[in-house]
């Protein structure tokens, strides 16, 4: 029950601070909180289905707080976590290159997604909505930060629930049968 409080705190006030380190950070340099949220949990949290539902949680205020479409975030945020759930059962993401490499990708998946879900609904165009240089810029603060953020959420999941924040990466043997 601790652990849930924390986690729904964290994710209501990580875009609330996102939005207010803005004003004061170049445009493209704010790092976006609640992805590298949504990434950290999908890497770390046990459980799926609260993941989604916290993962949800998290898009839908960033839909309230951003004035974006109500729920594109939430969906493009599920599908986030989704993909970083199912790649770290695959690939070992424990170093922090492959940290920074994931939240590269999905920064870049989340920024396209929104532009075309924003586009089909809208009347604007996708290459109005994404600068390739801001895009470059977030995409680069947001791979830089994200072994931060995934160590301070794993070390939030560790501390205040009661397994070890990580999840176990199954390596199948291979045989040699025919």
């Amino acid at each position: 029950m601790k652990r849930a409080l924390a986690l729904v705190a964290l994710g209501l006030f990580s875009p609330m601070i996102q939005g207010a380190m803005v004003p004061y950070l170049p445009r493209g340099a704010c790092p976006d909180a609640g992805l590298l949220l949504v990434i950290a949990i999908g890497l770390s949290l046990r459980s799926a289905i609260g993941g989604v539902a916290l993962t949800a949680f998290i898009g839908f205020v960033s839909d309230l707080l951003s004035g974006a479409l109500l729920g594109s975030h939430a969906f493009l945020w599920i599908l986030v976590f989704a993909i970083a759930r199912v790649t770290s059962l695959h690939v070992n993401l424990h170093g922090a290159f492959m940290q920074m490499a994931l939240a590269a990708s999905l920064t870049a998946f989340t920024a396209l997604g929104l532009a075309s879900l924003t586009s089909f609904f809208g009347s604007v165009g996708v290459k109005e909505l994404v600068a390739p240089a801001e895009l470059l810029r977030q995409t680069i603060v947001n791979a830089l930060l994200a072994p931060i953020a995934m160590a301070v959420v794993a070390r939030l999941i560790i501390r205040l629930g009661n397994d070890d924040g990580r999840r176990v990466l199954r390596l199948d043997p291979r045989g040699f049968a025919p």
